[in-house]
């Protein structure tokens, strides 16, 4: 069924399939399956109530009576009979649950009990039995079950894969075994089964293709049996099933025509049999069948006409026999039955009145922001009323949320952090992945936007000389990165096109552009990807450099015969940075040669480390280092920051494989 609503801040109701892209809650309008999705504004993607046929998309089959969370990345969501769908931030459609009919429409009949990909470009959706879709064209879709004509392709064969029926519309809502949509020029058509007049054409005769209702119209609903739909002049009309009175209009007589209710509504949902609808002042009005207590108003009698039954709400749905609303406040609540936990508060119990479901949180954390310098990540958030505690989770991928942070690639969790929080020594050259959690005092969490932070190489200078690299695809700008005078002395870069030093100074008001053409110097002005760079430090510091991509091994397997001043940024050790100057399959006991020496200086320890791949092999590398008294490359990697000298053999090997083995 689909759900037309208003907007508001924070958690939002379902909306009508014209307002796909904003966030929402949705129900299942039919009894057969009630069960409710909810799209968070952090693009969360929530799910309770029945789950037989894997209509929560959560992987499992379990029913749930409180809210799981599905997934991130959403924009809104819609609940069909037996099945659900929603929308992602990049406009892709996606499906889960029942796939009898083939109404998931991803080309089978298989039930799916997580989200799969329909397509691209939709930008509404309704669903019962069956499927209708809008593109951002305006061309209409559908799919699933057509006994009554409810595709409106003039047939009555059901299609498990979307087809196309129409264009110029903007709206659509799926009815008990019956269709209605809005084209963009105001007019309302309809198709399917008839036999209550939920069709609105006057008659009660099975349509399989389009018939024009009127025209003038803004939005619409649909239950199992019954119509709503409000014109451009803010008036809301109702056709169809009439017996328990969910029309509103005083009668239990069924209507083939739109009726008037009322003109002072701004929103309105239907359910199975019974109707909600919001005023302008935020009032809550239902009418219709009540067994279940679906309406609110204390009892289980039938309303033939809207009864008010509370005030402060901001957007509605409405489903089988249960109704769910959120208030302008941010608070969600429910009533109604509620034997497979569609109400989400936790129990299966039947509520005549609405119950709030989850604590009072009434937004997710806000001003959310992550910022890294020195190998640090700092994260801040605005406080969240309701919450007595958060959490911080972290990952080196996409997609982190509070569930699935683990499973992700370098995940990080922060229970109980106040803000700000500092995360020590980050990985260098990352970028992580951060969302925070407000927790209430029950337990209740709701998350943020998931933000990203780049954690820049950070050059961790001692006092006198350092070799250091840029080993990321951005370059250095160096008046930038070492324009203090009272720790940085000066700067050389080698540029070996013209076998010569570039030189930088901060001491000197040009930075020694004068000073270098008078030695026939280069003036240094930036360090580019891969290439190393000395520093003369007067005192130690520390320098964030670039975060973008690591510059890898094969980029630099260009170097000229001689001594070349590089970097890398992935943190190879030096055999695999020489093994991997060439596409040459390494076999095992087999070394290749394509760097004769490999040096780096470290400051602190005021000595060299070395490797050379014709020593590895033969195993006299070690007593050679020690004979030398160098530093061991063994324990040690070349780092984002690590700037080295590699001497290349002549140009016969840099153009051919010279590959030492046993």
């Amino acid at each position: 069924m689909t759900r037309f609503l208003s907007a508001m801040p924070g958690l939002l109701l379902a909306a009508s399939a014209a307002t796909a892209a904003t966030p929402m809650v949705a129900t299942s309008g039919s009894s057969f399956s009630p069960h409710a999705i909810a799209v968070r504004s952090n693009g969360i993607l929530w799910a309770w109530g029945m789950n037989d046929y894997g209509q929560l998309g959560d992987g499992t089959t379990v029913r749930r009576n409180s809210p799981v969370q599905v997934g991130g990345g959403y924009t809104s969501a819609v609940a069909g009979r037996i099945q659900s769908f929603a929308f992602k931030t990049d406009g892709s459609l996606w499906a889960w649950g029942y796939n009898g009919d083939g109404r998931l429409g991803d080309g089978g009949y298989i039930n799916r009990f997580s989200p799969v990909l329909i397509g691209n470009g939709f930008k509404a959706v309704a669903a019962d039995d069956h499927t209708l879709a809008v593109k951002t064209d305006g061309s209409l879709w559908s799919w699933g079950g057509n006994y009554y004509g409810q595709l409106g392709d003039g047939t009555n064969t059901g299609r498990n894969s979307p087809a196309q029926i129409g264009s110029g519309y903007a709206a659509v809502a799926a009815g008990g075994n019956f269709s209605i949509a809005l084209k963009t020029d105001g007019s309302l058509w309809a198709w399917g089964y008839n036999q209550s007049g939920q069709l609105g054409d006057g008659t009660t005769a099975v349509r399989s293709s389009p018939v024009q209702i009127g025209t003038g119209y803004a939005s619409i609903s649909a239950g199992s049996g019954h119509s709503l739909a409000f014109k451009t002049d803010g008036s809301l009309w109702a056709w169809g099933y009439n017996r328990d009175g969910e029309l509103g209009d005083g009668s239990i007589s069924n209507r083939s025509s739109p009726v008037l209710i009322g003109s002072d509504f701004v929103s309105a949902v239907a359910g199975a049999d019974h109707s909600l609808a919001l005023k302008a002042d935020g009032s809550l009005w239902t009418w219709g069948y009540n067994y279940y207590g679906q309406l609110g108003d204390g009892t289980s009698t039938e309303r033939h006409a809207p009864v008010q039954i509370g005030s402060g709400f901001a957007s509605i749905a409405a489903g089988g026999y249960y109704s769910i609303a959120v208030k302008t406040d941010g608070t969600m609540w429910a009533w109604g039955e509620n034997n497979v936990g569609q109400l989400g508060d936790g129990t299966t119990t039947r509520r005549y009145t609405p119950v709030q479901i989850g604590a009072a949180l009434d937004r997710v954390p806000a001003d959310v922001s992550a910022t890294a310098s020195g190998g640090d990540v700092v994260v801040s958030w605005g406080p969240v009323a309701g919450a007595s505690s958060y959490n911080i989770y972290m990952a080196n991928a996409p997609g982190v949320t509070a569930a699935g942070y683990a499973a992700l690639a370098g995940g990080h969790a922060h229970i109980g952090a106040t803000s700000p929080f500092m995360h020590p020594n980050a990985a260098v050259g990352s970028t992580y992945y951060v969302v925070v959690t407000a927790v209430s005092a029950a337990g209740e969490s709701v998350e943020s936007l998931q933000v990203a932070v780049a954690v820049p190489a950070t050059l961790r200078a001692v006092s006198g000389w350092n070799l250091a690299g840029n080993g990321s695809a951005g370059a250095i700008n160096v008046a930038t990165a070492f324009s203090d005078a009272t720790k940085v002395i000066t700067v050389w870069k080698w540029v070996p096109a013209k076998t010569a030093w570039a030189f930088y100074t901060p001491t000197l008001s040009d930075g020694g552009a004068a000073f270098a053409a008078s030695k026939g110097y280069e003036f240094l002005t930036s360090v580019s990807a891969g290439e190393g760079f000395w520093v003369n430090a007067k005192a130690a510091f520390a320098s964030d450099l670039p975060s973008a991509t690591p510059v890898p091994p094969s980029a630099v397997s260009s170097m000229s015969s001689g001594w070349n001043l590089i970097a890398i940024g992935d943190n190879a050790t030096p055999r695999a940075f020489n093994n991997a100057l060439s596409s040459a399959t390494v076999q095992p006991g087999e070394i290749l040669q394509n760097v004769t020496t490999l040096w780096t200086w470290d400051a602190a320890q005021l000595n060299w480390y070395f490797y050379a791949p014709s020593m590895d092999l033969s195993g006299a590398l070690a007593s050679y280092i020690a004979s030398k008294s160098y530093l061991d490359f063994g324990s040690r990697t070349l780092a984002a920051t690590t700037g080295f000298w590699v001497n290349m053999p002549p140009a016969y090997c840099s153009t051919h494989i010279c590959l030492n083995a046993k």
